[in-house]
């Protein structure tokens, strides 16, 4: 009985502690209770929170894309009028060959004279290279080629030509194109497209290439009139040539001037004509006359004597000199010549 005694007393006193502890556990478990309510409603007002910024964000990147797309069609429409502006308005480009005879055969084109004076060495030739015709049969065909093939020596190569793709369209082609040759025998020379149909078709409708250039290092030659004021011409080592058909003339409305060491009159059908005064102002020699047309020197007309009864063609305005005697019995003026009269030596 003592012991079961005992037993109990220490039964009741874990009881008390332990329903101590099951007090504290349950204050504890009210307590985090309520931390997990907490924690709950802060997870809630985040996650709303997170929701908001998500919503917000994504707002600003529907009006970023709409922005961007907006730049990007502005950004095509301004590069697209441009290029209608570009194609519409005459342009300058730069060539790397010339041609201003047919071609009949695009396919097989010989290219000569590559050889660069200037650099001693050959000019290059590839694929791709440029060309312009101005002078095909049917100028439908001139334009702005590119090379698609070349085969040959430096020197020469034969080869074959497709209409640039930078020039292939009719609406490329604008009247006061220029194209500048930088290689071959054309080099250094530019040429203008003139007028163009309208509509213009590519292909159908005439394509006119005027050369507006000068190549020094090649023959000059003018078909029409030249006009220019204060025109001064310099060719060290070399000369000048006048050609011309019919009637070669060098015209000025003031003075002609030559100066120079040695100025010299070529003219294979007799003389040089002066129709009006002619100054020279150092010593000018004339050689002995071989035809009837040409000049006499002093020095020859002094050795010619007149026998008397001699005839000589003397003006009309002038007074017969002392020694000389009209004739009379020619009383005509000379044949075809009314300014002229017989007179003879007496």
């Amino acid at each position: 009985i003592f012991s079961n005694t005992t037993d109990i007393s220490n039964n009741a006193t874990n009881i008390s502690n332990n329903s101590t502890d099951i007090a504290t556990n349950t204050a504890n478990i009210n307590a985090n209770t309520g931390n997990v309510t907490t924690n709950t409603t802060n997870i809630s007002l985040n996650a709303a929170a997170i929701t908001s910024e998500v919503a917000r964000a994504e707002a600003v990147e529907a009006a970023l894309q709409v922005d961007i797309d907006q730049n990007e069609s502005d950004a095509d429409a301004a590069i697209a009028a441009l290029q209608a502006v570009d194609a519409s308005s005459a342009r300058q480009f730069v060539v790397d060959f010339g041609f201003t005879d047919n071609k009949s055969n695009l396919n097989s084109i010989y290219l000569d004279e590559l050889y660069n004076y200037s650099d001693n060495e050959y000019y290059s030739c590839e694929v791709g290279d440029t060309v312009l015709l101005t002078g095909q049969s049917d100028s439908s065909e001139n334009g702005i080629y590119e090379i698609t093939n070349a085969s040959g020596q430096n020197w020469g190569k034969t080869i074959s030509l497709t209409r640039s793709s930078d020039y292939n369209s009719a609406e490329e082609f604008n009247e006061g194109d220029l194209a500048l040759i930088e290689k071959g025998t054309l080099n250094g020379l530019a040429f203008m497209l003139g007028a163009i149909s309208e509509p213009f078709v590519l292909g159908n409708d005439a394509l006119t290439w005027y050369r507006c250039g000068i190549n020094t290092y090649q023959d000059i030659e003018f078909e029409g009139l030249v006009t220019t004021r204060g025109l001064s011409v310099i060719t060290p080592g070399g000369h000048i040539s006048f050609e011309g058909i019919g009637s070669n003339t060098i015209y000025s409305s003031s003075e002609t001037r030559f100066e120079g060491n040695y100025v010299r009159f070529n003219n294979y059908e007799g003389g040089v004509d002066f129709n009006t005064g002619v100054d020279f102002n150092s010593t000018v020699t004339v050689q002995a006359p071989t035809q009837d047309n040409e000049v006499a020197n002093k020095a020859y007309v002094d050795s010619v004597v007149v026998p008397p009864g001699g005839l000589i063609a003397w003006p009309v305005a002038s007074d017969t000199p002392a020694g000389w005697s009209y004739a009379v019995e020619l009383s005509l003026p000379m044949p075809n010549n009314i300014n002229y009269i017989w007179i003879r030596k007496d």
